[in-house]
């Protein structure tokens, strides 16, 4: 898994390692998460698929998560680099947890393309916001969400 950064107005989730496996344990009290730099994107022809893949040790119950997209044209974007913003938060939908403790359950969001993509155009440097969205009337979970892996997908020509 890429590692994540601090996001301003986000908790960093606690990151843990069990056997050989690490994952980010996202809490039930407060939005934590964090960012996933990307990169430089191929050409873009449709909707971006953002994966995320987590455990409980909880069985019963489910979980939200929020994602947010931000794209930045590397030299033509008049706007400063701090002073950029992440496009409006995309919701997954509420997913149960696995019936057996510490199982991985997939959850998937569908960013758009346009805005929920924050305009991203061949080129642009990519950053992924995940949190998990613990004020969603459909995030019921108590404990922590592990989040053990991110995959982004989307058609490039």
């Amino acid at each position: 898994m890429s590692a994540m950064q601090k996001a301003n107005g986000l908790t960093l989730p606690e990151y843990k390692v069990a056997g050989e496996i690490d994952y980010y344990g996202f809490d039930d009290s407060a939005d934590e998460g964090g960012i996933w730099r990307i990169g430089q994107l191929p050409t873009l022809t449709g909707s971006m698929t953002v994966d995320i893949d987590f455990f409980a040790s909880a069985t019963t119950n489910s979980v939200q998560f929020g994602v947010q997209a931000l794209a930045y044209s590397v030299g033509t974007d008049t706007t400063a680099l701090s002073a950029a913003t992440f496009a409006a938060a995309v919701s997954s939908a509420a997913t149960t947890v696995a019936a057996s403790a510490d199982v991985p359950v997939r959850v998937t969001v569908t960013l758009a393309n346009g805005v929920q993509q924050d305009s991203a155009v061949t080129d642009d440097y990519f950053v992924l916001k995940i949190y998990r969205d613990t004020g969603a009337t459909g995030d019921t979970l108590s404990g922590d969400a592990e989040v053990c892996a991110v995959h982004l997908s989307y058609a490039a020509s």
